[in-house]
């Protein structure tokens, strides 16, 4: 049986289309009744759906489907402890998460870039796959480049003048010097 999202808690944003696994509703609506610093163990998680919910077991994606749509609709930023459950993540920590996971995206765009130049023979392939490549390649050294620790501290100076985010086109041009 499907549910639809339901109201209440958080910042709302446009919902998402279509209905909810009854499920993912059951675990979102615990989400949101979750107060900043508080756990939802896996066992507590598993018996409100009747389902195992860690990784690797049937409930798991109902799991990430209800964090998903808590971060995206109610800006709930659940943090994952270790063999225990999640946790509602308190503002300063959802800074450490965001740097945490700039760090994993360089390792990928590293990777990503260590896979696209490690081809036996590029000059074989055709011109379509050349590009594709060539502009995958070119987009992962961009995100090397920002996420790096020189990017990263060529970008908080230009933050800390600025006193907020930057544009892309200022972070941009601030890297290329």
């Amino acid at each position: 049986m499907d549910t639809v999202i339901p109201e209440g808690g958080g910042k709302r944003r446009q919902a998402p289309i279509g209905t909810l696994a009854a499920n993912t509703s059951t675990l979102l609506d615990a989400f949101i009744k979750l107060k900043v610093g508080e756990v939802l163990s896996y066992e507590e998680m598993t018996a409100l759906i009747d389902r195992d919910v860690r990784p690797k077991y049937e409930g798991y994606q109902h799991l990430q489907s209800a964090r998903k749509i808590a971060l995206q609709h109610y800006q709930i930023v659940l943090g994952s402890l270790r063999k225990v459950g999640v946790k509602r993540l308190a503002d300063a920590e959802k800074v450490k998460e965001v740097q945490s996971r700039a760090v994993r995206i360089r390792r990928a765009s590293k990777t990503a870039i260590q896979v696209g130049t490690a081809m036996d023979n590029f000059d074989a392939l055709p011109s379509d796959l050349k590009e594709a490549c060539n502009t995958a390649i070119s987009a992962m050294r961009v995100v090397e480049l920002v996420a790096s620790r020189h990017g990263m501290k060529t970008l908080v100076a230009k933050v800390r003048e600025l006193g907020s985010q930057l544009p892309v086109v200022v972070a941009l041009k601030e890297l290329a010097h």
